[in-house]
């Protein structure tokens, strides 16, 4: 398990996060580096709202594409407001897009009713938006994947889905769990068998091989336990542990790191 040491780059571009705000079109205007697009999804049963954070200058057809899955209670616009456009743009690396969509509120990325089926929606729907937005590279189906919160829990769900197709992810104060009593307090599953059958820390095994995963959590979180256990039984992770709770305040601190690691 190595230890993730950011560039003096990404310490200079955590002053840029807190001042950006989101003022793009909702047809798509890409003022801000971000192209907002709203489509139905059959997966879902509902509209949702798809928001691609692209480096300026950056050619859509030609940069690979990360998920970014937003945490409990959350939607795509909150992966906006964390800065992630002005910490593309400041990037060091080679370009890519990060790409947000609404999920459900609570039920970690996946279907507690088969009505609402966000993985699939994932799977099978957003490479199909994605290459409609004009992000065509691979047919629009995303390389790598990072999650707040609940979204970690998304993020290594869809991975182990996609296979080897996903090459990397990141972790932010993942929200795993290692007991069924530590998930059912959340009233987010259906029952301890969807539980058993979703939890990323019961199926690690069945990552892809060679995925390079990233563990950032805050030393006070609630679920460092449960990142520790992530990032000490995935092969080859990277993982840092500092000072801080599960809170915007501590993400905005790593989330310059998280954004290298992606793009290296």
């Amino acid at each position: 398990m190595g230890i993730w040491r950011p560039s003096r780059r990404a310490f200079l571009a955590a002053g840029a996060v807190a001042g950006l705000g989101a003022c793009g079109t909702r047809d798509g205007g890409t003022r801000d580096g971000v192209l907002r697009r709203r489509f139905w999804s059959a997966a879902r049963g509902r509209e949702v709202a798809v928001a691609a954070m692209v480096p300026p200058g950056a050619e859509l057809a030609t940069v690979p594409v990360c998920l970014a899955l937003h945490g409990r209670g959350g939607r795509a616009e909150d992966m906006v407001g964390l800065g992630l456009p002005a910490l593309l743009a400041a990037a060091g690396t080679a370009p890519y897009a990060l790409v947000a969509v609404d999920g459900n509120r609570d039920t970690y990325w996946i279907a507690r009713d088969p009505a609402d089926d966000p993985q699939a929606m994932l799977l099978h729907e957003l490479p199909g938006w994605l290459s409609g937005m004009g992000l065509t590279r691979d047919g629009g189906v995303p390389s790598a994947a990072f999650g707040v919160s609940m979204g970690c829990f998304g993020a290594l769900v869809y991975a182990r889905a996609r296979g080897s197709g996903v090459r990397t992810v990141a972790t932010l104060s993942p929200a795993l769990f290692g007991s069924w009593a530590q998930a059912r307090a959340r009233n987010a599953f259906r029952d301890e068998a969807a539980w058993l059958a979703a939890e990323p820390l019961r199926h690690l095994r069945e990552l892809p091989a060679g995925l390079r995963l990233g563990v950032w959590c805050g030393e006070q979180d609630p679920f460092a336990p449960a990142a520790r256990t992530l990032a000490r039984q995935v092969r080859g992770s990277t993982a840092a542990f500092a000072p801080g709770g599960h809170n915007e305040a501590y993400y905005r601190t790593v989330l310059p790191a998280i954004v290298d690691f992606l793009g290296s």
